[in-house]
């Protein structure tokens, strides 16, 4: 009987008494293709997010270095119009006044040096302007142990300079910030953590000047001299040079800047005469 069935299971194919049905091997090739591709892990890999982080990095970094060569050439820039000013005219101006931009330690104390004084606000770092803590104007120096004194009275020894950020850095200790009932209003560290700007004497002298009149009537005789900018740069084009070389930008700006004389003549000769002002006897 064995030898019967085993007779009769020869004669159908194969494929018939196998469990796996008949599928082209082509359509089974694209059917897995397409499942790992469905379970596939999006997250990409290890190598590709190292690429993506270095990627990061450096452009942050040539961002702060452009950033860094774009201050230091306003501040060259504004340097040597000075120099041509103080040339033209046999001595130096009285004051400067200019925007954020060139209120940079170097050119506050290029300026204090030569005795000029600045109607410039100073550029602070983001986390001080919002901070709600002490800042150093609240620190008092002492320069015969070259140390500071906080609110509370507790003195902050001198701990070295910083090259990287340009400031001389004076340190508490545990023990005096540990106890004291000003801490939450100075610092949110185990000790105070102070950095002052090597430039500081020149900084805090353009701060001051922040709240007089004459600061005031500096910035209003500014904007009308960045009024004429501003309409070169948005209403006469020339956001963008369109020539190379010194002397042919020299060329298109004194082009640029005699349409602009030509239309503010204009402007003022369609104003016609002015009534005569009454004089009461």
């Amino acid at each position: 009987m064995a030898s019967t069935l085993r007779r009769a299971q020869s004669e159908f194919p194969e494929d018939q008494w196998s469990n796996e049905t008949s599928v082209d091997p082509k359509l089974r090739r694209v059917d897995l293709g397409l499942r790992r591709d469905q379970f596939s892990s999006k997250r990409p890999s290890l190598g590709r997010r190292a690429s993506r982080a270095v990627v990061r990095f450096l452009i942050t970094f040539c961002l702060g270095v452009a950033a860094a060569f774009a201050w230091q050439s306003y501040g060259d820039a504004a340097k040597e119009m000075i120099a041509r000013f103080a040339e033209w005219q046999g001595c130096d101006p009285e004051s400067v006044g200019a925007d954020t931009t060139y209120g940079n330690g170097e050119f506050l104390q290029w300026l204090m040096e030569r005795d000029i004084t600045p109607y410039i606000h100073t550029r602070e770092n983001g986390p001080r302007k919002k901070s709600l803590l002490y800042g150093p104007e609240r620190f008092t120096y002492l320069p015969e142990s070259n140390s500071y004194l906080c609110p509370a009275g507790q003195q902050l020894n001198y701990g070295g300079h910083n090259a990287r950020n340009r400031t001389h850095v004076y340190i508490g200790t545990r023990k005096r910030c540990g106890g004291c009932a000003q801490k939450t209003q100075c610092t949110r560290s185990p000790l105070k953590y102070l950095a002052i700007h090597v430039q500081e004497p020149a900084r805090q002298r353009a701060r001051d000047l922040v709240n007089t009149p004459a600061f005031v009537q500096a910035q209003r005789q500014r904007k009308k001299v960045e009024a004429l900018f501003a309409e070169l740069k948005n209403q006469i084009g020339l956001r963008r040079l369109r020539l190379r070389r010194l002397k042919f930008v020299r060329e298109q700006f004194f082009l640029a800047a005699a349409a602009q004389n030509i239309k503010r003549l204009v402007r003022f000769l369609s104003q016609g005469p002015r009534p005569p002002l009454a004089v009461s006897n």
